[in-house]
């Protein structure tokens, strides 16, 4: 199966090629996912997609694809090895049907997080009890994550945890996460919308 190598192909594993671009450590990556499979291939699609996009776009990630190797770890994990010659391409997971999918074997990383949604194709909301108490930070990271990605795909924390869903409902409830910054914003804008119908008597 040929790689898809456009941006969207980057932008999806943007997160774990940042892992992999800010180690200067162990020459050994590795994540534990539900659908390993899905995420190499992903990973692997995407260290490429950089590659020949080239320096004008991504630079950071243009060598990747050179620097490190891909593999599945059976039952569920992804190992990405520094400076050994790529494997072969693998097929990609069956897809999992439009519902609720509730994730118990992933923590609170939130590259955890985004790894195991790259593994599953065409889902619809993710829930994950574990992920739970994320920092602004960490938070961040998956709202730069979704954005980048071009889908309507919103983020929500509550005590049972962390949920990622396309379900437009959570937009017109307002109750997605989004930065402090941007929520301060918008807040000002009203705000200011508010004194200027007071001054105009409207």
């Amino acid at each position: 199966m040929g790689y898809s190598l456009t941006k969207k192909s980057v932008l999806k594993v943007k997160p774990l090629l940042d892992v992999l671009v800010g180690n200067p450590g162990p020459p050994i990556v590795e994540w534990t996912v539900l659908d390993p499979q899905n995420v190499a291939y992903a990973l692997r699609q995407g260290m490429k997609a950089a590659e020949y996009l080239g320096t004008q776009d991504y630079p950071e990630y243009r060598w990747l694809s050179r620097n490190y190797s891909v593999k599945v770890v059976i039952p569920d994990r992804v190992v990405a090895t520094r400076k050994i010659i790529s494997p072969s391409s693998i097929e990609v997971g069956k897809e999992v049907p439009t519902s609720k999918t509730v994730i118990h074997e992933v923590g609170p990383d939130p590259v955890s997080v985004v790894a195991t949604a790259v593994g599953i194709s065409n889902w619809f909301e993710l829930q994950f009890p574990n992920a739970k108490g994320l920092d602004e930070v960490q938070m961040l990271l998956l709202y730069n994550w979704a954005e980048g990605l071009g889908d309507e795909v919103f983020i929500f924390q509550t005590p049972d945890g962390l949920t990622l869903t396309k379900n437009p409902q959570v937009k017109e409830l307002g109750i997605q996460w989004t930065p402090k910054q941007k929520e301060s914003g918008s807040q000002t804008t009203q705000d200011m919308t508010i004194q200027k119908q007071k001054n105009t008597g409207s």
